[in-house]
C-alpha cells in the first residue's frame, strides 16, 4: 500500500504552489531533488521488504529445526 502511493507519486510531476517563485536554474535542482527523493524512498521500501521476508524465512527455518531435534 505504501509503495503504491509512492509509485503513484513519482508518476505526478512536481508542482509548483503560486507564492513559490523559481527561476529557472532552481526548477530544474527541485525536480531533480523531488525524482532523487523518491528514488531513494522506492530502494528503501523495497529494502524493508527484503529485510522482512527475510526475517520471516530465518523463522521458519528456526522452527523447522527445532521440530526435528
Amino acid at each position: 500500500m505504501l509503495l503504491e502511493a509512492v509509485v503513484d507519486l513519482s508518476r505526478a510531476p512536481p508542482h509548483q504552489r503560486p507564492r513559490d517563485k523559481y527561476n529557472l536554474f532552481e526548477w530544474r535542482a527541485y525536480c531533480q531533488g523531488y525524482y532523487m527523493a523518491l528514488s531513494k524512498t522506492l530502494q528503501v521500501l523495497e529494502l524493508a521488504s527484503q529485510r522482512f521476508k527475510l526475517r520471516v524465512q530465518t523463522r521458519r527455518k528456526a522452527t523447522i529445526a527445532k521440530r526435528s531435534a
